[in-house]
């Protein structure tokens, strides 16, 4: 199962409708649905990064394990003439840190 998943995992992202819905909670993206609202859970991160060809923006969420804190990163490509909107995502998540 360890050596399959990947492999449909991939299948799904390119194969998907390659959409993502980002909410003040939760993020859909790729077929892959991640909220930072369950008990323990939250929201450690937001920014745009512009090094590459495509401008990715990254949610950082971390979560409680038996044994310690998990780390999550959501990349999701900003496309072309959608920056400003990108940019208000990071804004928001940004103040919902901070409170």
């Amino acid at each position: 199962m360890a050596f399959v998943a990947p492999l449909v995992r991939q299948r799904i992202l390119k194969e998907g409708s390659h959409e993502a819905i980002i909410g003040t909670s939760a993020v859909y993206v790729g077929g892959s649905f991640q909220t930072w609202k369950h008990l323990g859970a939250r929201l450690t991160g937001s920014d745009i990064y512009t090094d590459g060809e495509i401008p990715i923006l990254h949610i950082i969420m971390e979560f409680p394990t038996r044994t310690c804190w998990q780390q999550s990163i959501e990349r999701i490509p900003v496309p072309a003439g959608r920056m400003e909107e990108a940019r208000k995502v990071v804004a928001v998540l940004t103040e919902q840190m901070k409170n």
